[in-house]
């Protein structure tokens, strides 16, 4: 079940272009080399504040990117292998895609152990990154 969220939730909205544009994606270009298409790509308050709360924002910012191309090219993260196996074959039937990565804990040491997400909807209009008690 995925969740609508409502424009002062989200705090920032990209669609692959902008992100090129604005050369966030300069270093990036497994952006149009992967198993499917990410659509508009947002990140709720909970993931811009761990951005703009760290030491390193820009660094941080290249994490979650990072983490982002793993999602593109269906390296899921830390998912159970039953959910491997249902992104696997979400790529087949075109259905909603969910991974799960650590929050970088040389970045965030209060947040050691913790994770967010990274789902993008069935249809490939939007990819959402998120933490767990955002969804």
């Amino acid at each position: 079940m995925s969740k609508e969220f409502d424009d002062d939730e989200i705090i920032h909205a990209y669609t692959v272009d902008d992100m090129f544009d604005d050369g966030l994606l300069k270093d990036f270009p497994f952006v149009s080399k992967g198993k499917f298409k990410l659509g508009r790509i947002v990140m709720t308050l909970g993931i811009d504040e761990l951005i703009t709360e760290n030491h390193k924002p820009e660094s941080y910012y290249h994490y979650l990117l990072y983490c982002l191309k793993l999602h593109l090219i269906g390296d899921w993260g830390v998912v159970c292998d039953s959910d491997k196996n249902l992104n696997d074959q979400a790529l087949k039937h075109d259905l909603r895609l969910f991974s799960a990565y650590m929050i970088n804990p040389l970045d965030k040491p209060s947040q050691t152990g913790k994770v967010f997400y990274i789902i993008t909807e069935r249809d490939r209009s939007v990819t959402t990154l998120l933490l767990p008690s955002e969804y």
